[in-house]
């Protein structure tokens, strides 16, 4: 074996670092091609989308539905707006910015279609 990993533990929570959301590992099976010392996590990923902490004045929190590309923003008045059609690369770009409210203004807001919640 090249190196050692340390794998995750079956039935304990982790978060995602790709989706930001929390997974349940429900156990690890060996890969079955040549590279014998990879193995593949199989993963339960939550139905709900779970809210992402964001530093920003004006904006509490987002989350985004990868499947339907539903992100909601959750601000700081207490308003949330659902944007649609969202795609992962810019959710993902959203969520890691160091200015999340400078990206939601310039790349987000009155771009994608948007209903209050």
């Amino acid at each position: 074996m090249r190196g050692s990993y340390d794998l995750p533990k079956p039935n304990i929570n982790y978060w995602s670092q790709e989706s930001f959301q929390k997974v349940r590992v429900l156990g690890i099976r060996p890969h079955l091609g040549r590279d014998f010392g990879r193995c593949a996590v199989v993963v339960d990923l939550p139905e709900v989308p779970m809210p992402v902490e964001l530093k920003s004045s004006n904006i509490k929190s987002a989350d985004h539905d990868h499947l339907s590309g539903t992100m909601t923003v959750n601000f700081r008045d207490g308003s949330s707006y659902r944007y649609l059609n969202v795609p992962r690369d810019v959710w993902l770009e959203f969520s890691k910015h160091p200015s999340p409210g400078k990206y939601f203004r310039s790349s987000i807001r009155g771009i994608f279609q948007h209903k209050k919640v």
